[in-house]
């Protein structure tokens, strides 16, 4: 086989540790782009916790500010259940529930961020393992075809070049190329 059959397989060897060490980045770019997509959905789930927990907070708020509205329209002799206090309690409450529900669109809103967060995070995970995988191949499909050409280029320095008639000198005969003589 010779020096330059060995450097071929060596060549060889060295295209496929490379194709796996590029093919070991690629599933370690996609773990870590899925740890980045489980942090932001949890990020997602907390947000809608959170906006639920702070809406109803803000509804307690809005029944006790109606419960002092009554209590100080009462106080002062008026009917809590009819005409104008009735009004400004209704409105008290309609106001806290808009109020309340913008506080749940807004954790909504920073929740579905959290979420597209997350798919880009494991689109691009898929999409590093996928280029990785696809360039572990070309690796070693160069390899090899470097290999094989270097092989090839060894065999070939040792085919014998001598003429029929025994010297080492090619023979370019013009008649065998459309009588060129």
């Amino acid at each position: 086989m010779g020096a330059t059959g060995a450097l071929a397989i060596a060549s060889l060897a060295g295209s496929i540790s490379e194709a796996g060490a590029i093919k070991a980045e690629g599933e370690f770019q996609e773990s870590q782009f899925n740890m980045n997509a489980r942090i932001n959905d949890a990020k997602a789930r907390e947000a809608i916790r959170i906006g639920d927990k702070d809406a109803a907070k803000h509804g307690k708020s809005i029944k006790r500010i109606v419960g002092s509205q009554r209590a100080a329209l009462a106080a002062q002799g008026v009917d809590v259940n009819s005409g104008t206090a009735e009004e400004i309690q209704f409105q008290t409450l309609e106001i806290g529930r808009e109020e309340a529900d913008t506080i749940r669109n807004n954790a909504w809103r920073e929740a579905f961020g959290f979420k597209k967060a997350a798919d880009v995070d494991r689109t691009s995970g898929a999409f590093a393992k996928s280029a990785s995988k696809f360039k572990a191949q070309n690796t070693l499909i160069t390899g090899g075809l470097s290999a094989a050409t270097d092989y090839a280029g060894s065999r070939k320095s040792t085919i014998d070049t001598r003429s029929p008639a025994g010297n080492s000198a090619m023979v370019f005969d013009p008649s065998k190329y459309g009588g060129l003589a």
